[in-house]
């Protein structure tokens, strides 16, 4: 059975069909036409490690040998000034080192579009190295997780909380409730229409839709949900999100053909879902 993240898959299944993108120094989230441009991270690589953050968000980590692939950023930007990072060294015993990165803001419909910022090196050093980058966005939504409260050391009583929601959530999959279900994402897709300029009720109906196929599927079942103590919170963007994990490094909210990155935030005196 296919292994997908349902709310991530809905997302890039719209990204593909109506839109693409990035953004650098001073550049509009919005075309001529008003639309929202996809912020789009492009990368190879070959015989490095590398380590990549958007707003300390982490992206990627690649560590084989070679690497390529391309992440959208829109769900963790911001108005003005948004920090990529990039921690690189070779790679042990590694014949050659080099690699390729940039940022596009892509249109509607579009494979691939303006570049405005890249990096290329053939050789990479044998320590890490930071590379720090600065790319201001006009136009750009304020989102939901840069409207959380900051919460860089979480308490006992936040991890209870956050584990809570882990917990009804899972339950509402075992249930196959997808009343429950649909509820639980309802921040998360509105932070995530903003993010790409849609309709939040249409991404709400496709999301119902894929969600309730999953659901019907034969050999749907949620695994065991792992206790609190094998849990693992850890804190980006400021403490303004929290991704939980198992301590053996799982996405905690697993089924016979589905993974759920679970990340929260600290919104309006509770904790929220927004991945």
């Amino acid at each position: 059975m296919r292994r997908i993240h349902i709310l991530a898959g809905v997302c890039f299944s719209l990204m593909l069909s109506t839109m693409a993108g990035a953004n650098s120094p001073g550049f509009s989230m919005k075309d001529k036409d008003g639309d929202t441009y996809i912020l789009s991270l492009r990368y190879s690589t070959q015989g490095c490690v590398v380590e990549l953050s958007f707003n300390d968000f982490p992206v990627a980590v690649i560590k084989k040998t070679t690497g390529f692939g391309g992440q959208p950023l829109n769900k963790w930007m911001r108005p003005g000034a948004n920090t990529l990072k990039l921690m690189y060294k070779a790679q042990p015993n590694a014949k050659s080192c080099q690699g390729s990165f940039k940022i596009e803001l892509s249109t509607r419909g579009a494979y691939s579009g303006k570049k405005i910022w890249s990096k290329i090196w053939k050789t990479c050093p044998p320590k890490p190295t930071l590379k720090v980058e600065t790319i201001t966005l006009k136009h750009a939504p304020t989102l939901l997780v840069w409207k959380a409260t900051p919460k860089p050391k979480l308490s006992p009583s936040d991890k209870k909380a956050i584990y809570a929601k882990l917990k009804k959530i899972h339950q509402a999959y075992q249930a196959k409730n997808l009343k429950k279900i649909m509820a639980l994402y309802k921040l998360s897709i509105q932070s995530s229409a903003a993010a790409f300029g849609l309709d939040a009720s249409t991404m709400t109906r496709q999301l119902k839709t894929i969600t309730a196929s999953a659901l019907k599927e034969k050999d749907f079942t949620m695994y065991p949900l792992a206790p609190q103590q094998e849990m693992v919170f850890k804190n980006s963007m400021g403490g303004r999100l929290v991704e939980v994990r198992t301590n053996k490094g799982e996405v905690p909210l697993r089924s016979s053909g589905i993974e759920f990155r679970s990340f929260f935030s600290y919104y309006k005196g509770v904790w929220v879902r927004v991945d």
